[in-house]
């Protein structure tokens, strides 16, 4: 009788696409509006009619966005505005980031860790995690900060075992500036580094 675990063994890749088949129909058929959905909206809107980073009045006014918010999602969420998309291709387009990104973790474990059971059992529970199954299909900055810290974490364990590199060094520096373009605190992800580095 083939249970839950026989079937992520045997039928590990089919499985893993299957969560993000069942992911990408949770984000489409179900209400992506959380607190700022309509604000998001309004700045991915005012960047497409060439506001800049602003949102459009109902006459046409450009109203500057200030505050603590950075450009980064909102510029990327405009990609699909401007193609007429809306914020579900948006959210669909994280959740394969999101997917992709554990991927990495569990080759980077797989390859240096020399633990394939590990390495598959941090993947499954990446992806059916609440944090990221439940709230991908939510219109939040977190959703995308949550890619960046898996990609972060897979960085540290390869720069762990294979130093600086400076293959390393660029995959680093370019991660925390775009995470710093999503949200300030993405410098916070640069700690684990500078600890590394003066170890």
């Amino acid at each position: 009788m083939l249970t839950i675990k026989k079937i992520y063994q045997k039928y590990f890749i089919q499985f893993s696409l299957f969560i993000l088949i069942l992911k990408t129909a949770y984000i489409t058929f179900f209400k992506n509006r959380s607190g700022d959905y309509g604000f998001y909206e309004r700045i991915a809107n005012g960047i497409v009619n060439g506001c800049g980073y602003a949102v459009q009045s109902n006459d046409g006014n450009c109203i500057p966005v200030v505050g603590h918010y950075m450009p980064g999602f909102h510029y990327l969420m405009s990609i699909f505005y401007f193609f007429g998309f809306d914020a579900k291709l948006f959210l669909i387009f994280i959740a394969i980031l999101h997917f992709f990104a554990s991927l990495f973790l569990f080759y980077v474990i797989k390859k240096y860790k020399k633990d394939i059971k590990l390495a598959k059992i941090l993947f499954i529970l990446l992806i059916l995690s609440p944090l990221t199954f439940g709230f991908n299909r939510l219109l939040l900055m977190e959703t995308l900060i949550t890619v960046f810290s898996i990609l972060f974490l897979a960085l540290t364990i390869k720069i762990y075992y294979e130093g600086f590199k400076l293959s390393n060094n660029i995959s680093v520096l370019s991660l925390i500036i775009l995470s710093l373009y999503i949200k300030p605190t993405g410098i916070l992800f640069a700690i684990p580094f500078i600890i590394l580095f003066f170890s």
